[in-house]
């Protein structure tokens, strides 16, 4: 509900209620944020500003009086310069539009009620006149549960716990708040893109207070508006909870959250990638005997990873497919897979010859050289670059049914730290300078994503780890790519990593966010340990490789049967719930870990993992959204591990290890 009386706003639902209030003279302030579950206000320390953004020559408060500063002894005289025009409230959403005459510009403060949680953001309108935006915060607010002093931060999904003052910029998407003796919290998100998130946290400051918007410093955010253009910014996301600081129930409510964000997927994936061990060493022979081997086992997506062109306008290897890759498309569509296919679009690999017009331009006026050497040009996506990429990529998927682009390669910034961020030039298509390349760069791969989506609706877009810049999968990168390839850890040499040290990081990774879009790592399925590497991969969506010639007939009639009982699970629904049975803590080799997937009706999957452990029997405890019996199934050989009721299994319950035994996996 919403209702809006004189300059008096109110978005209230059955779990949180925000009040706000525009005075003359003063601006606009949230004068109250209600936990209605718990009867809690979480206004309690001061006045915070609403909103801050430079427009032009003047930074913009949404709300400003003359205040001393108490952590500072600063006095702030007010220099408030908005008007209120109007307000217009649906049933969840409101929008407050305010006049800035010193910028001839309109500012539409606009939030929605989004099932638990608050979303927010600002519309800005540019006059008669170009407007530059810049330094913005789209949230700024005074609200946490109880007294300051009791309260803990924490970011990183959980992982990193702060000083009550501080500031984050990069790829920190969540913040949380906890009060421990309260058991209670705040979730607090921020959809900016990659580098382009900031967070600044300076509880009872009337300026700053907790703000969320775009970083200020180490990546240049700027937005050129034309007179009568519009820009509206990211999102902001609240969402009060309660329970402990590592609540699984809490995080899962988070993630149902997030998910309104996200652009639609409900199909579970199991998916092939022919990158290890092959590397570029692929042909015509090999992949149609790989996608004969993935499709037995129950893939539903085979990926031909790079190798498959040469240079020139990226032309298909004539030497590895003589038949082009018609043959590889057809055998995989005619096995009820989507064909898959990655691509460059960060460098000019595979187009070295190109003009360099649109190449990525470094401070001093040079080409930027993707890596640590020479040889690649870096382009840049806010140039004519995007449009190529965006033809070049359509007439790929016209050709081949491609269902699955795997996007690839740095162009914006690099998660190795290899390649300067942005681009200075200044004769691009889509940008101006370097203080809006970045946003602009990350404004034109959505634009390349939803380009690619209007013409091939049913197309999955994956733009990699390595083409959004970011070593920590994030809510903004899986709202550009439907599936998220996050990591290159794979296990095929276990010298080099073993599955534990994977799901170490996929634990870390699938703390918070949506795990069904999360393909965590290649898992190789080869060797003896192939079926401890399986269901290693189903922490998050499965994405797995290896030389599926090496299986024998019984090891895929194994894997088969796997395939078969999780989609029977996933058929009543996606496996949406995570739970990390340990809590956060990092496994060592010493301790058994596991994880529990299961869907809205309770039904799921469990895998315990002994690793070095002589810890025996296990107790285990789950709490699922549904009471009765309850029945665990090994997943192997079929027989009943475990039966009880819903009630003692939130309770615990114990669980023997057989003896020699590496994991246990069980559907419920």
């Amino acid at each position: 509900m919403t209702a809006v009386t004189g300059k008096k706003f109110v978005l209230e639902n059955n779990y949180l209620r925000r009040e706000l209030e525009f005075v003359d003279g003063a601006g606009l302030r949230t004068v109250s944020l209600y936990n209605k579950e718990t009867a809690r206000e979480y206004v309690n320390e001061g006045v915070a500003c609403e909103f801050m953004v430079w427009l032009n020559d003047d930074m913009v408060f949404g709300y400003k009086q003359r205040v001393v500063q108490e952590l500072d002894g600063e006095t702030r005289d007010s220099n408030y310069g908005a008007e209120f025009l109007a307000a217009q409230c649906e049933r969840d959403f409101l929008k407050i539009s305010l006049h800035v005459p010193a910028a001839d510009a309109t500012i539409d403060v606009c939030y929605r009620l989004e099932g638990r949680a608050l979303t927010k953001w600002l519309e800005l309108t540019a006059g008669g006149r170009q407007l530059s935006i810049s330094m913005c915060f789209f949230e700024v607010i005074n609200a946490y549960p109880g007294a300051l002093p009791e309260l803990e931060f924490f970011t990183r999904h959980g992982f990193n716990r702060e000083n009550c003052n501080f500031v984050t910029q990069g790829f920190d998407d969540i913040m949380q708040i906890h009060n421990s003796a309260l058991k209670e919290g705040l979730f607090l998100v921020n959809d900016a893109p990659g580098p382009l998130k900031r967070f600044l946290c300076y509880p009872k400051w009337f300026d700053t207070a907790i703000s969320i918007g775009y970083n200020c410093d180490t990546v240049p955010f700027t937005k050129y508006l034309d007179p009568g253009q519009k820009f509206a910014t990211h999102r902001s996301c609240l969402m009060p909870y309660t329970g402990e600081q590592d609540s699984p129930e809490a995080r899962n409510d988070l993630r149902e959250c997030l998910r309104r964000l996200l652009p639609p997927y409900i199909r579970d994936e199991f998916m092939y990638c022919t990158w290890i061990p092959f590397l570029k060493n692929i042909d015509e022979k090999l992949l149609l005997e790989l996608a004969d081997k993935a499709a037995d086992l129950g893939a539903t997506t085979f990926v031909v990873d790079d190798g498959w062109f040469v240079d020139g306008g990226w032309q298909v290897d004539p030497g590895k497919f003589p038949n082009g890759l018609e043959p590889v498309a057809e055998k995989a569509r005619a096995a009820e897979m989507r064909f898959g296919l990655w691509f460059n679009i960060g460098t000019n690999y595979g187009n070295v010859n190109a003009d360099e017009e649109d190449s990525a331009i470094c401070a001093d006026g040079g080409f930027k050289n993707f890596g640590l050497g020479k040889g690649r040009l870096v382009k840049c996506m806010a140039s004519k670059h995007c449009d190529l990429m965006i033809e070049k990529l359509s007439e790929l998927a016209r050709r081949y049914g491609v269902g699955y682009f795997k996007l690839d390669f740095s162009n914006i910034i690099s998660p190795y730290g290899f390649i300067p961020t942005g681009c200075h030039a200044r004769d691009h298509a889509y940008h101006k300078n370097a203080a809006d390349s970045v946003a602009e760069q990350y404004a034109c791969l959505k634009k390349l994503r939803d380009e690619l989506k209007a013409r091939f609706p049913d197309l999955i877009i994956d733009f990699s780890f390595e083409t959004f810049g970011t070593d920590w999968p994030n809510l903004s990168a899986l709202q550009y790519s439907e599936l998220h390839h996050s990591s290159n850890l794979n296990t095929k040499n276990e010298e080099l990593c073993s599955a534990l040290n994977i799901r170490n990081v996929l634990y870390r990774f699938c703390t918070m966010l949506p795990v069904e879009r999360i393909m965590g790592s290649l898992i190789c399925l080869q060797g003896e340990n192939f079926l401890e590497n399986l269901f290693t991969a189903f922490v998050g969506s499965p994405l797995l490789a290896g030389d599926l010639r090496e299986l024998g007939s019984k090891d895929r009639e194994v894997i088969r049967n796997i395939f078969r009982q999780v989609k029977e699970i996933t058929n009543a629904g996606p496996l949406t719930e995570f739970v990390k049975l340990r809590g956060d803590a990092y496994v060592h080799r010493d301790e058994w870990d596991g994880y529990a997937r299961f869907n809205r009706e309770g039904k799921g999957i469990a895998c315990l993992f002994r690793n070095d452990s002589s810890e025996t029997p296990l107790r285990l405890q789950l709490d699922l959204p549904r009471s009765g019996k309850v029945e665990f199934i090994d997943l192997l050989n079929g027989e009943t591990v475990l039966a009880g009721d819903a009630q003692q299994l939130r309770a615990g319950v114990v669980i023997d290890w057989a003896d020699g035994k590496r994991f246990l996996a069980v559907r419920y």
